[in-house]
């Protein structure tokens, strides 16, 4: 694609204050349906007015890498290939923001739908929907990945005898020396260990959700933890007492009326004091105060993506960023004003099935 400016319906009303050199890279799917080539790359500057200028920078050829994550201290992007077996890609970001590809590596599970990184920053942790289980990989000094280094599997099945025949991880987040694991499969967020060598054991007891939920996302703090439920389309709350978690407050994901588009929340993520989650089905983003003092989830916003089937979002200090999965888009909208609730689309960029995105914002 061409150098191209991108704009939205309110474009004239406000500039979208981008960092100039912002580069945004997207992950998704690709095969007879899908034009994808592998990870994309988008070059975001301000152009004359109030416009974007999108530059497509060349794309890394991989199968299917469904989630991205980047390191926290280097510059270095890892991809997960949702296929049998999984496979995990490293990819060096470049002074001009473009990706090389430095090793790809095959795991023992299958459709691996997540990538994370320990709080070491030293491995790469890898969730397999299709197996249910976690894998682990070394980070080398040039950022190439290791050979599997360990993998945990999980099993027993759920109330759902289509979704939950057995253990399906779909996320897993390295909290204050534990890994937290969304099993989709058995209502339950596990809790493992990963010692100094890469290894896997149990640190304790599974957080128990309600029968039918399907955990596929999470966040945690200090001292709440919610998560997404993709069956039963509503945000669990949990509270820490002492070293265990307790239910405080389960709502609705959405507002809208899922009668004939029911809800199946996707990614959620922390913005501040708040909770995001996008919803497929009804096609929304919601945001939620996360009420610390009464334990509780406070609704307070919900707009349209702009798209269908919202897959991954993420924000930025003056955009959240939706991936747009079967609409092949992925929308920026522009944060609220001072005051207000109200989220204004600002643009688009074409690109075909995406599901997970990665910015970054060096100038």
């Amino acid at each position: 694609m061409p150098d191209s400016d991108a704009s939205g319906p309110d474009a004239a009303e406000t500039t979208p204050s981008l960092p100039v050199g912002s580069t945004l890279y997207v992950g998704g799917y690709s095969g007879e349906e899908a034009q994808r080539v592998g990870v994309e790359a988008y070059r975001l500057d301000a152009a004359e007015g109030t416009q974007v200028a999108v530059t497509e920078l060349p794309a890394v050829p991989l199968h299917s890498p469904s989630y991205l994550v980047r390191h926290p201290d280097r510059p270095l992007l890892y991809a997960v290939s949702e296929s049998d077996p999984t496979t995990v890609s490293a990819l060096e970001i470049t002074d001009d923001g473009e990706l090389e590809l430095l090793n790809t590596v095959v795991a023992e599970g299958s459709g691996g739908c997540h990538v994370a990184l320990d709080e070491t920053g030293r491995f790469v942790l890898v969730a397999h929907y299709g197996s249910g289980g976690v894998s682990t990989f070394a980070i080398a000094a040039d950022g190439r990945l290791s050979e599997q280094l360990d993998s945990h599997a999980f099993s027993g099945s759920g109330a759902d005898p289509e979704r939950q025949d057995a253990a399906h991880a779909h996320q897993v987040v390295a909290h204050h020396g534990r890994l937290l694991v969304c099993d989709l499969g058995t209502d339950q967020v596990h809790q493992l260990r990963l010692d100094p060598e890469g290894h896997l054991s149990v640190a304790a007891d599974p957080v128990v959700l309600p029968a039918g939920s399907g955990p596929r996302h999470l966040v945690v703090t200090d001292h709440h933890l919610v998560v997404a439920c993709e069956l039963s389309g509503r945000l669990w709350l949990a509270r820490r007492e002492g070293d265990q978690w307790v239910e405080a407050d389960h709502v609705p994901a959405t507002s809208a009326d899922t009668s004939e588009a029911p809800c199946a929340p996707s990614a959620l993520r922390l913005d501040g004091g708040q909770v995001v989650v996008g919803n497929r089905g009804p096609d929304t983003f919601a945001v939620f105060d996360l009420d610390t003092e009464e334990h509780r989830l406070v609704p307070v916003a919900e707009a349209r993506t702009g798209g269908a089937v919202p897959r991954d979002l993420i924000l930025s200090p003056t955009h959240l960023w939706v991936a747009n999965q079967d609409s092949d888009t992925v929308v920026a909208h522009r944060r609220p004003a001072e005051g207000s609730t109200e989220w204004v689309l600002d643009f688009e960029i074409p690109t075909a099935k995406p599901t997970a995105l990665v910015l970054t914002e060096e100038a």
